[in-house]
């Protein structure tokens, strides 16, 4: 059965691999983002299509090593000091970017659709995600990663992500005891300000670190390396531990290890293996997820949701970017790079589902909801982008 399951992964990133960089040549000849074509290539592979490749647990786990290793990345590329700076606006842009769908989810369930309590509030919950990997990859492809909007993107989909686990949180926890427990909730709270205090503490305390290993003269093979891929992948546990999401731990590594001495001999090696497998896979994964079983039974759910999920995101995160001094263009992007649900969201969607919160149907018609803001952000960014000049 295990070797079953390898060869099935084996086979998958045979086709993914190939079929991925047949589409990514094609969008690069018409100026399209490449990432258009990994998520295609899920779509096209998977059940929504020619049904070849089905997402098992294999696929699942390989991939979110993909998403870890693109927030490293993004986290490598990010200036803290023009993080602080753009803090009100990422914090703003948030903040109204998951109050807005949980409203506007919310009043279009009671009023048009007959959706009980507890699932009309996990759909606002879930559209409420924000995934940050599909933004970042266009940004890097443009040239966009460090300046000033992508800051206001970064910052304020890890701010998105903090408040939408610990919205979902709460909602377990009242929604499996019938009651609120502050005692966990409190419990959490501390476990997350002191994961957040380790990361500050190991960061100031780090240079010194790395001075101690340049001192030692360490010759084995790749340690640098292997040691960088232990922080990665230590602060991403770290930080799931504690009730965050492991992207998070990811991005701080990046902040940490982009001023290490040893830094450009190590990110070259890691960006290569990420973008040669794990980063195709993973949004090839996203497309995978897609199905269009039951996807007509309830065709004006979905497009009433879809049309949500994006003018929840995009008006927060577009008008706000404005108040705090950004240009028009530049705040369509801030407004756009917010819209994509993706990882998170199919978490979440998966979580409601395995504790019998959603239905079925509903479940299958919350995916396409996902995998539509996923597939056309990279759309609307590239235009606004363009745009922008």
């Amino acid at each position: 059965m295990e070797g079953m399951m390898i060869m099935h992964l084996i086979l998958s990133l045979f086709l993914i691999l190939i079929v991925s960089t047949l589409l990514k040549a094609g969008f690069q000849k018409v100026n399209l983002p490449l990432v258009i074509g990994e998520l295609l290539t899920g779509i096209l592979l998977g059940p929504a299509l020619l049904g070849w490749i089905h997402t098992d647990e294999s696929i699942s786990t390989v991939s979110e090593v993909g998403v870890v290793l693109l927030l490293f990345i993004a986290g490598s590329h990010s200036d803290l000091k023009t993080l602080k700076s753009v803090f009100k606006s990422s914090l703003t842009v948030a903040v109204l970017g998951v109050i807005a769908p949980i409203i506007l989810i919310a009043t279009a369930s009671i009023t048009i659709f007959a959706v009980g309590f507890n699932e009309n509030i996990f759909l606002g919950i879930v559209l409420a995600a924000t995934s940050i990997s599909i933004a970042l990859e266009v940004l890097k492809e443009s040239g966009l990663l460090q300046s000033k909007m992508g800051n206001v993107l970064i910052g304020a989909a890890i701010v998105d992500d903090f408040l939408t686990l610990f919205i979902l949180s709460l909602f377990i926890n009242f929604n499996s005891t019938g009651s609120f427990d502050p005692l966990a909730l409190g419990q959490t709270l501390i476990l997350q300000v002191i994961f957040f205090g380790f990361v500050f503490v190991f960061k100031k305390c780090f240079p010194f670190f790395d001075k101690f290993l340049q001192t030692k003269s360490i010759s084995l093979p790749y340690f640098y390396e292997l040691f960088s891929l232990v922080m990665i992948f230590g602060l991403s546990i770290l930080a799931e531990k504690v009730g965050l999401s492991g992207i998070m731990g990811a991005f701080f590594a990046g902040i940490i290890l982009k001023d290490a001495t040893f830094f450009n001999q190590v990110s070259e090696k890691i960006s290569a293996t990420a973008y040669l497998i794990f980063i195709p896979l993973f949004f090839a994964s996203i497309g995978l997820n897609m199905t269009l079983d039951g996807a007509l039974d309830n065709l004006p759910l979905i497009l009433i949701f879809t049309l949500i999920a994006i003018l929840s995101k995009f008006l927060p995160g577009k008008l706000v970017s404005q108040y705090f001094g950004l240009p028009k263009n530049q705040a369509n992007i801030v407004g756009s790079g917010m819209i994509a649900r993706g990882e998170v969201a199919l978490i979440l969607v998966q979580t409601g589902l395995t504790k019998s919160i959603i239905s079925h149907d509903l479940y299958v018609q919350l995916i396409i909801v996902v995998i539509l803001t996923t597939v056309l952000t990279p759309f609307m960014l590239n235009y606004y982008i363009k745009k922008a000049g």
